[in-house]
């Protein structure tokens, strides 16, 4: 069974969180940041769950950023969970190495789908090696895009810095592990962002758009069109319709 790590001191949150995932994993609970650090130096859970209301000396950004050079190796994910006016936080924690954010409250299984798209998956048939590589240069990708989800001022010459490689052999590589581009592949963070965004609050499409760092409402409507082929508000009138208790008892 997965092991989950949970840093929230909001009793409420972690309530939930523990109704939501107590069934299918194993789950550590700690109510502070400075706490789960001792928890960290002899364990390896599968996934961090971080709460966004811990304050100084270690609060939520300051515990991202230790924790995400401290566990480096470990390559642990980061999943932060906050209310939407905890947005500025939750922007820096995916800047510092969080790997991940989900708002609160939860919609429908969002909370167990999230975490499970999370969690490491074993290694296949293939080449260990290579598939190590792979892990590596994704972890690393990861992690370079969610610092930019909600920027519009990204290019290649700044993401091939951030993972010291020439803009070539990150192009090279992206091709090779994605099959796709890097300017793509950020496109992609954003508009699964927003899916999660406009899902759990009711935020218009304009501010959307402003957030994840459009040029403009029309662009952010063309690119969410062009991959999910459906308007936004479509789409997540779709989707709240399929997963709700009425559907799904049918």
């Amino acid at each position: 069974m997965k092991k989950i790590l949970i840093i929230e001191n909001r009793v409420q949150i972690k309530s939930n969180l523990v109704a939501e995932l107590d069934k299918d994993f194993e789950l550590i609970i700690c109510e502070s940041t400075i706490k789960s650090i001792d928890y960290l130096m002899y364990s390896n859970p599968d996934l961090i769950i971080l709460g966004m209301d811990f304050k100084l000396p270690l609060n939520t950004i300051n515990y991202v950023l230790y924790i995400t050079k401290a566990i480096e190796k470990k390559k642990i994910p980061i999943l932060l969970v906050g209310y939407e006016n905890e947005y500025d936080t939750i922007k820096q924690g995916l800047y510092n190495g969080a790997a991940d954010f989900i708002y609160y409250p939860f919609i429908n299984n969002s909370l167990v789908q999230r975490v499970k798209s999370m969690l490491p998956q074993p290694l296949t048939s293939m080449s260990k090696g290579l598939e190590y590589k792979s892990y590596t240069f994704q972890h690393k990708m990861d992690s370079v895009l969610n610092k930019f989800i909600f920027t519009n001022k990204l290019s290649l010459q700044e993401m091939s810095n951030e993972l010291l490689m020439s803009i070539s052999t990150l192009n090279r590589k992206c091709k090779s592990v994605y099959n796709d581009t890097p300017s793509n592949l950020l496109l992609e963070k954003k508009l699964e962002a927003s899916i999660q965004i406009l899902l759990n609050n009711d935020s218009s499409i304009k501010n959307v758009s402003y957030q994840l760092g459009f040029k403009s409402v029309q662009h952010f409507c063309l690119s969410f069109k062009k991959k999910y082929n459906n308007s936004p508000k479509r789409h997540i009138k779709t989707l709240l319709v399929k997963d709700s208790p009425a559907v799904l008892a049918n």
